[in-house]
């Protein structure tokens, strides 16, 4: 079979994916001759029987039918359990062809029950072909490219219909009607090979689908899937409901014409084939891609049951007569053959792999025609008792029973896809809150304070502290408990009660306690329960030399509470800064964390030079404490503070309890390109703490046109506060939702266009890395968008699977996003841009590109797109003057970048994440025989090879050596994660003179991560792909050794 380009170009706009076009034409070709020989098989069995036989036989017959192909399918379910649909159709259909030959050889020698015998064969050989050959469909092409092409491989099946009908019409007094079957059964020898040419791919050898699914044929997974599910328990109804509703319909239309002649019979078969051949390939061709397009799967499939029951309307007004029958058969045939099969093939997808095609089987077989033999029966008990309801009204109930049923499985079907794609179950709801309101609960919370657990203690006495219930005669117990942490959560229980014992307690407890911190929490208790007392009984404390600084500060608070003490308490804390600044770190905590706890004043702005402090555990004391304040005063302060690495969390929480009073600067700071994007990056995850719809709108309108990795941290803080506050999203501009939506499209498709642009010049192999990793963001981005008027968890798994995962599992995940969008207005406007990745661009533009991009505003690109040009010699345009001089990338970062690309514990990372880790990393050199780390060394730092070798050794003996260039350049990443020691010792390699390695030490990497979550879906993601090897690789180990025989 030999295709022209242009021929190729053709299928190729048809919807088949670049490599498939000949399997496509294959495709249309064979499901054209198998219609054909169906409709001559059938229109010949039907007419032989009707002619020799009592048409009040039919519905015994439809129960044989029914039985004798539940039997096929059943036989069929067990190679399909194992072997691919495509292996089992090129082994079966010989088969089939001669034994319709050997049941038209019977009928022609009038054998005993030959006729009954051909009927059958025609029914069971239609099911079996027909599931094989749309099981072969599903498995070649995925899901988006078989709704392209499903209207076209069922147009060519409608024309083979046409011409069957017509070839019946015209032959039908010169030939006998038995002679159809043989016709058929060449057919069929004829379109053998076309199979084969099916599971090809054009670009390389072998088949597209695997020639077993399992190790071993077992039917029983399909039928424990369906049992657990209630998927396939509803797509099992629809096809039994349609099968029903088509026997019906076919007992209707067979009893009109039964005082026919076998001639005219013949001949009214082929003209209702005819008839509805040509009406369904003008559908399928013309109609089919568009509607399933633009309406979906589930409004296509209620097109024809919608048409049946209008037919069926007809047909009761016109009783008796030829034409109302005549077009309900034939509408009721355009589904059965084309429209609603091809629909219903499609419904199969969310079923996973391994268990399709026996599942397939049985419904299509047994299920159908089980629905078949429900009919039949269901004919008989009317016919029996109730004749007057073997009517047109029974097509109606019928179709609308069927309407509900489509209508109830679309939930299901967009649930099992997401099941397939994510592994998720079905969402279930959440269990209540304990009831604390229940005395015997409290009561056994009260037993667990006496746990020796100091957990389960603090667990139950926060659970306690919620409630009235009464701690006092427990108090002094916990108050003497040997954990501080309990001693602690006792006081704050106590701070809130009061009365003259708890006073007392507390009074022996700051006159005694040895501990500095829960002393220093019982001087705060006593200044919430009674601020004048306390501050009588802090004050002589306050100027004693040697008390600690935590109870002068608590002093200092009573101070402050009493109306009678305040001003004495300014002035101590006024007259402190001099003295506090110059002492040692455990005072300049604890007046960080006074400051705190006191009033808005003078000495607040004391924090903002402690937000310079050189010890750490300082500036993060004093930046909490000024999220407490929250003075106007400090705003500045703390978003300069938003720039240093190490506090930037911090700083984040404290203006994030500023609320809207910071909303309408925070969107001015991020729209500010004065601003370093290293504190502009900040602000998207600071106006999701604060959780306001001012803020979501905020975040919506803000960077319309700027940093790229900064729009994406702004789509990621907007989608995770409205899934946060679902009611955020009422007060959305849909708008400006739609207006963004269309710029991301619009640059997916400029990212697409250039990264194919550059595609074939290796000049800029890292660049076009680097724009399709800017492609799979931009993506993310629209699909964040999306999912503010959609399901978010859904959308998101779409992004990640869009992004990393393989083609059959995209063309999944595109088929859950046309259904979870639905009738979203820019919807088909994103479907034109993922469904047209393989186009094809003329290359011989890559320089232009690279030039365009070096000087563009997106930083990371033009960093690496300047170090590809200045690599290739060719002229460097300058940098965007809106990038500012330290936001711009090095060439040495870029280098970095290239080098920890090959790292493969960052291969799930794009391009950002990947600068943000290198931008952490620090060159060192070692010479030959040098120690890097000893094995039992305590886990600190991950290293990257970039030049010579290191080996490892465990327990002096060598292990292994690993050298640069090769794709192992990454060592000590487990310890770096699970921080465990060194399981072996790491030198330089003595075989060269000195090794260089890039050392990322693990606090900067988790200062990163807090700052960066996002990081750790990639490693997790590489990490879980080298489990899963490392097991797949125990097991096949396993699996070897169990197959040795004993005697070995």
């Amino acid at each position: 079979m030999t295709l022209t380009r242009q021929a190729r170009v053709l299928l190729r706009r048809l919807g088949a994916p670049k490599g498939l076009e000949y399997a496509a034409a294959a495709a249309m070709l064979y499901h054209a001759l198998f219609i054909t020989a169906v409709v001559w098989v059938k229109t010949a069995s039907n007419a032989v029987f009707l002619a020799g036989s009592d048409p009040q036989n039919l519905p015994f017959l439809y129960m044989g039918s029914a039985l004798v192909v539940a039997g096929a399918s059943i036989a069929l379910a067990r190679p399909l359990a194992k072997y691919s649909a495509l292996v089992v159709a090129r082994r079966i259909l010989p088969v089939i062809s001669i034994l319709v030959a050997l049941a038209a050889f019977a009928t022609t020698l009038e054998v005993p029950g030959s006729l009954g015998l051909f009927y059958l064969v025609g029914e069971s050989f239609t099911t079996v072909v027909s599931i094989l050959f749309w099981a072969t469909v599903s498995e070649v092409f995925d899901v988006r490219a078989g709704k392209l092409l499903i209207g076209f491989i069922g147009g060519m099946g409608m024309a083979g219909s046409i011409v069957g009908g017509a070839l019946v019409q015209k032959f039908s007094g010169v030939f006998e009607p038995i002679f159809q079957a043989y016709a058929a059964a060449l057919l069929l020898l004829v379109a053998w090979p076309l199979l084969r040419t099916m599971g090809r791919h054009r670009e390389y050898s072998g088949t597209v689908v695997p020639k077993q699914v399992a190790e071993k044929a077992r039917v029983s997974a399909g039928l424990h899937y369906a049992s657990a599910e209630r998927y396939p328990k509803l797509l099992g109804a629809l096809v039994a409901m349609l099968s029903v509703l088509s026997a019906v319909v076919d007992y209707l239309f067979r009893s009109h014409y039964a005082q026919a002649s076998a001639e005219e019979m013949n001949r009214i078969f082929g003209a209702y084939n005819a008839h509805a051949g040509v009406i369904a390939l003008i559908f399928q061709i013309f109609l089919t891609r568009m509607l399933l397009s633009r309406i979906g799967l589930f409004p296509f499939l209620l097109l024809i049951p919608a048409a049946t029951g209008i037919a069926g309307l007809w047909a009761m007004m016109g009783t008796g007569q030829d034409m109302p029958i005549y077009t309900l058969k034939v509408v009721q045939s355009i589904g059965s053959f084309s429209v609603t099969a091809a629909g219903v093939s499609l419904l199969y997808n969310p079923i996973p792999v391994s268990v399709r095609g026996s599942l397939r089987a049985l419904v299509d077989g047994s299920i159908k025609k089980t629905g078949a033999a429900t009919a039949g029966v269901l004919l008989l008990i009317l016919g029996a008792t109730l004749p007057g309801l073997i009517h047109p009204v029974l097509v109606v109930l019928l179709v609308f029973v069927l309407l509900i049923l489509i209508g109830i499985l679309r939930q299901d079907y967009a649930e099992a896809l997401d099941r397939k794609i994510t592994g998720r179950t079905r969402k279930v709801d959440q269990g209540r809150g304990l009831w604390l309101d229940d005395a015997s609960t409290r009561a056994m919370l009260e037993r667990r304070l006496s746990d020796p657990n100091p957990e389960t203690v603090q667990e139950a006495l926060a659970l306690l502290s919620t409630t009235e219930h009464d701690l006092t005669e427990r108090l002094e117990s916990l108050l003497n408990h040997p954990s501080e942490h309990v001693r602690i959560a006792a006081i704050d229980w106590a701070s809130g009660r009061g009365g003259d014992e708890v006073w007392a307690l507390l009074v022996r407890l700051v006159a005694h306690e040895d501990a500095r911190r829960p002393r220093a929490a019982a001087a705060r208790a006593l200044s919430q329960i009674d601020a004048h007392r306390a501050a009588a009984l802090l004050h002589t404390l306050i100027h004693q030399e040697h008390v600690d600084p935590a109870l002068r500060c608590a002093g200092i608070e009573a101070l402050f509470a009493s109306e009678d003490h305040r001003v004495r308490g300014e002035k101590i804390v006024l007259g402190s800064w001099d003295y506090i600044q110059n002492h040692n770190p455990a005072h300049r905590r604890e007046f960080a964390r006074l400051l705190g706890r006191l009033p808005e004043g003078d000495w607040s702005l004391h924090l903002s030079h402690l937000f310079h402090d050189v010890e750490p555990s300082v500036v993060k004391l004093a930046i909490e404490s000024a999220g407490q304040v929250c003075s106007d005063r400090l705003i500045e302060p703390l978003v300069s503070t938003m720039g240093r690495r190490g506090h930037r969390k911090e700083a984040r929480r404290a203006l994030a309890n500023y609320g809207n009073r910071i909303t309408e600067q925070a969107k001015s700071w991020l729209n500010d390109p004065r601003l370093s994007l290293q504190i502009r990056q900040e602000i998207p995850r600071l106006l999701r703490m604060i959780g306001s719809h001012e803020a979501a709108n905020a975040l919506l309108k803000s960077n319309p046109d700027d940093d790229p990795f900064l729009q994406h941290r702004v789509a990621m803080a907007l989608s995770r506060l409205v899934h946060q506050n679902p009611k955020v999203s009422e007060h959305l501009d849909q708008k400006w939702i739609h207006s963004a939506i269309e710029r991301q499209i619009d640059r997916l498709f400029r990212c697409r266009e250039d990264g194919l642009l550059l595609a074939p010049d290796p000049r800029f192999a890292l660049l076009h890395r680097a724009v399709f990793s800017r492609y799979g963001q931009v993506l993310d981005i629209c699909l964040r968008l999306f999912s503010l008027q959609g399901d978010r968890e859904l959308l998101n798994d779409v992004s990640r699977v869009l992004i990393e995962g393989s083609r059959s599992i995209r063309g999944d995940a595109l088929e859950l996003l046309d259904v979870s969008l639905k009738h979203h207005p820019l919807k088909s406007a994103l479907f034109r841009e993922l469904e047209n990745v393989d186009e094809t661009i003329l290359p011989g533009q890559a320089e232009g590109i690279a030039k365009r991009l070096a000087s563009g505003r997106d930083r990371t690109l033009a960093a690496v797109a300047g170090r590809c040009l200045g690599l290739s010699g060719l002229p460097r345009p300058a940098p965007d003057p809106s990038i500012l001089p330290e936001d711009l990338m090095s060439d040495h970062l870029i280098d970095r970048i290239l080098l920890f690309e090959k790292a493969e514990i960052f291969a799930g990372l794009n391009l950002d994440e990947r600068a943000a880790i290198a931008s952490l990393a620090k060159i060192e050199r070692h010479h030959s025989g040098q120690a890097i780390y000893r094995q039992g060394d305590p886990s600190t730092t991950l290293y990257v090879l970039i030049k010579g070798g290191i080996d490892f050794h465990r327990d002096g003996s060598f292990v292994g050596r690993m050298e640069s260039g090769t794709s192992q350049i990454c060592f000590g990443d487990i310890g770096f994660l699970d921080r465990k020691p060194r399981p072996y010792s790491a030198t330089a390699c003595k075989s060269t003179e000195f090794t260089e390695i890039f050392a990322v030490n693990r606090q900067d990497f988790m200062d990163l991560v807090a700052d960066r979550i996002e990081l750790l879906d990639g490693l997790f993601s590489v990490l879980v792909g080298q489990l899963r090897t490392e097991l797949e690789t125990v097991e096949s180990t396993r699996l070897n050794l169990a197959a040795v025989p004993d005697d070995v």
